[in-house]
Order: C-alpha cells, then sequence, then structure tokens
C-alpha cells in the first residue's frame, strides 16, 4: 500500500464536486425504566465513529464515489446511531486509489459530514432522552480512519 502524498490531494480536491449529503441512518433507544423520578441521562461515554467508502464496480459507471459516516454511542440509559453518506463525482479518466479516498475523507469529507451527524445526533437523543448529546468540536485531522478494504466499514 503506498501512501498518499499531500500534492495528491491537493491535486484530487479541485476536481471532486460534492453532489448531495443523504441521512442513512438516525436513531436511538432508551433502555431506561420509564418514571416521573428518572433524572435524564449522563453522557459520560465517547461515540466510535465508522467509516464505509465505496466505488463503482466495474459493470457500474465510473467517476463517482460515497463515503458513509456512521456514529455509534452506548451508555448505561441506552444507544443511539446516526449515519450520513456523501456523494461525490470526479472526472472519470482515473479511479482515485482506496488510500486517496481515506486521505480526502480525513481531510475533507469529515469536514463535509460533521455538521450533519453533530445535528442529527443532537436532535435524536434529545427526543428519546429528553436532552441532547452532542458531538465534541473536532478540529480537522483529529478524525482519522485507517485506510479501509474497498468497501468495508472500519472504526476510528
Amino acid at each position: 500500500m503506498s501512501d498518499v502524498d499531500h500534492q495528491q490531494l491537493e491535486e484530487f480536491v479541485p476536481r471532486v464536486e460534492l453532489q448531495r449529503i443523504d441521512c442513512i441512518e438516525c436513531r436511538a433507544r432508551s433502555t431506561a425504566q420509564l418514571s416521573p423520578d428518572v433524572e435524564p441521562p449522563t453522557f459520560t461515554t465517547q461515540p466510535s465513529f465508522q467509516l464505509r467508502i465505496r466505488t463503482p464496480d466495474e459493470d457500474e459507471r465510473s467517476g463517482w464515489f460515497f463515503i458513509d459516516i456512521r456514529v455509534v454511542i452506548e451508555f448505561e440509559e441506552g444507544d443511539a446511531t446516526v449515519a450520513h453518506r456523501a456523494i461525490y463525482e470526479h472526472p472519470a479518466e482515473n479511479e482515485p486509489s482506496v488510500q486517496l479516498l481515506t486521505k480526502f475523507t480525513n481531510e475533507v469529507a469529515a469536514m463535509h459530514l460533521l455538521p450533519y451527524l453533530r445535528e442529527a445526533l443532537a436532535d435524536v437523543t434529545r427526543r428519546v432522552f429528553d436532552q441532547p448529546l452532542m458531538i465534541p468540536m473536532i478540529q480537522r485531522g483529529e478524525l482519522s480512519f485507517p485506510v479501509p478494504q474497498r468497501t468495508s466499514t472500519h472504526e476510528a
């Protein structure tokens, strides 16, 4: 596996166009006993982040890829999961490597998806647990995924 340098990413980014961002999963489940005396939960567990990158199969048109980031949090009172997909198009002459797409995710796509993930998690946890769970601010480069297999899921 070859490393992708910063110059390759800088050449790739201007050729990529974000088509849309879709919510693909949004759920929360409370396991707490229902009682008027029960206090709202305190969230102490950090969320885990999972990545899935998909590129065209041989029989599909080229020039696109999508990136899913899924956030999962489990705690004593229940659990919550949200996931969003960013769909990108690019010139079809060369399909980008998984290494390049992972670097693109870590440097660019995560910043596209995090606001959507943060809002969805806060909304669904507020509805189920009467208080929102906020994904903390994540600076560029803090969330880093390893290079996945072509269509697999990896945690960060």
